[in-house]
């Protein structure tokens, strides 16, 4: 009860201590964002964020508490959520906020071509339909792809995930969702979220495995993109695999 009293206490005062100065300052921020919004700095942009969690208090502090501790804005919104609740001043409506922008972005990226059927026609195309799907993810996951004759999208989703750096890929499932989805041809792909978009010997290994299994059904294993961050590579167009030797 002591502690109840104190923090309605508190509360009581910061509303004092912060209207109407930064109720004035909060409206000359969003006027501001609305005439130059490609101006703000990564500090000005998370205040103004963190204005829609934190209904009264300056946020300005926190924003620049969250960039130096985590040290850019994807660093924040990727924060493990215990890390977050360790800073004084975030509490659940925050976390979640931060932690919702990754998802936000990724559906946002996946929709936005959304326009009738999706050909996937060449390496580029892959490579741009693929990476929003990878958005603010932490640990490795392994996503795929079938296409029919068409090149058109009979099945496209995530499969597996794995731990920060590496994933155990089941084949039969592949397999399975290939059948059930009438695949022509396949491309798989998976993150690397704390390295290089290089593949490892791993990577090698299970494309092989995969590629052989495929064989057995009469569907061509298409390519394996890795993704990291922005960046993506066709292990295909690498030409370092036998695997991908057309046949």
């Amino acid at each position: 009860m002591g502690e109840e009293k104190t923090e309605k206490k508190e509360e009581k005062q910061q509303k004092k201590k912060d209207s109407p100065i930064h109720k004035d300052h909060r409206q000359r921020m969003k006027e501001r964002f609305l005439r130059e919004q490609d101006n703000l700095q990564d500090h000005e942009i998370l205040e103004l964020l963190l204005y829609y969690a934190i209904p009264q208090k300056n946020t300005n502090p926190l924003a620049h508490t969250l960039l130096e501790k985590f040290g850019s804005l994807p660093g924040v919104f990727e924060a493990p959520l215990q890390e977050l609740y360790a800073i004084k001043g975030i509490g659940e409506h925050v976390a979640i906020l931060l932690h919702l922008m990754p998802n936000l972005l990724r559906r946002y990226y996946s929709q936005i071509d959304e326009r009738g059927t999706v050909l996937l026609t060449s390496t580029e195309d892959v490579c741009q339909f693929l990476k929003p799907q990878f958005l603010g993810r932490t640990t490795e996951w392994f996503y795929l792809i079938c296409l029919n004759q068409k090149s058109e999208i009979t099945f496209s989703g995530f499969l597996f995930e794995g731990s920060i750096n590496a994933i155990i890929v089941r084949i039969r499932d592949i397999i399975s969702i290939c059948l059930n989805n009438n695949a022509s041809s396949v491309i798989l792909a998976h993150n690397h979220p704390h390295s290089l978009a290089l593949p490892s010997p791993e990577d090698v290994y299970t494309t092989e495995k995969v590629f052989h299994a495929l064989n057995t059904i009469s569907v061509k294993l298409r390519d394996h993109i890795i993704v990291c961050g922005l960046e993506a590579i066709s292990m295909r167009d690498s030409g370092h695999f036998k695997c991908f030797k057309d046949r």
